[in-house]
């Protein structure tokens, strides 16, 4: 017989957490959703695949890829019955207007509603204002993991007192771990919200990856250890998730 483990570095770890209930509602404070009057994907499958665009799915996720911009893509949901676009509030303004207008041009249909003048396309550095402090709740809790991933990334970290310091151009990162262990970002300084989250996202992501990678180490240190169990396959999925097959013996 054997056995599937997907091991996926996204937000698994931070959903355990929080709990269902928080990781949902912090979740949506960063969507933002167009509403199509469709119930179903496949009813304008053929308008997104003719404006150039993708349509994935992985694990029950269905997600697009911007034309533009293949690291960037939302995903797409049924809420209330009516299928929607979630993008995250965070995403180029003009890379989801190129997407709605070009699905407009295609379909000849407002599938998302009017395409209004706030559609148009904007200078980003007139949209992003600047912040002095932005506080994100992590799914860090291994402080030398954590430490890892910043070098990895290029930081030079200082722990004073517990508090893990490092900074970029013209704005700092500081986290520091609240009652139940778990680490809190604080960046702080001249930098857009935008850039903010996105410092947040890189940082996740190669934690993230960090994570998996001594996850499937140990899973095959135990395997090789086991005489009931074999690796029989491992496998890497397009979104860089892991999926390893064990023989039970």
């Amino acid at each position: 017989m054997s056995v599937n483990i997907a091991l996926i570095p996204l937000a698994l770890a931070m959903y355990v957490v929080m709990g269902e209930e928080k990781f949902n509602s912090w979740t949506k404070s960063f969507e933002k959703l167009k509403i199509t009057s469709y119930t179903n994907i496949n009813q304008i499958k053929e308008y997104i695949i003719a404006a150039g665009y993708d349509i994935t799915e992985h694990f029950g996720i269905v997600k697009t890829h911007f034309k533009s911009n293949k690291n960037d893509w939302f995903i797409w949901e049924i809420r209330d019955g009516k299928l929607c676009a979630v993008f995250s509030i965070y995403d180029d303004e003009n890379l989801i207007n190129d997407f709605l207008n070009d699905i407009l041009k295609v379909s000849n249909k407002n599938i998302f509603g009017e395409i209004s003048e706030n559609n148009l396309r904007t200078d980003p550095k007139n949209t992003l204002p600047k912040i002095t402090e932005q506080v994100f709740q992590t799914k860090f809790a291994d402080k030398n993991l954590l430490i890892k991933t910043l070098e990895d990334i290029g930081f030079i970290c200082e722990d004073n007192n517990g508090i893990i310091s490092c900074c970029g151009d013209n704005y700092t990162l500081n986290f520091l771990q609240n009652e139940k262990s778990i680490f809190e970002f604080k960046i702080s300084g001249n930098i857009s919200n935008k850039d903010a989250y996105q410092k947040y996202k890189d940082l996740d992501k190669h934690y993230g990856e960090i994570v998996q990678k001594e996850t499937i180490n140990s899973i095959k240190e135990k395997l090789q250890n086991s005489s009931s169990m074999i690796l029989e396959n491992e496998e890497i999925l397009e979104d860089n998730s892991v999926v390893l097959t064990i023989d039970i013996l």
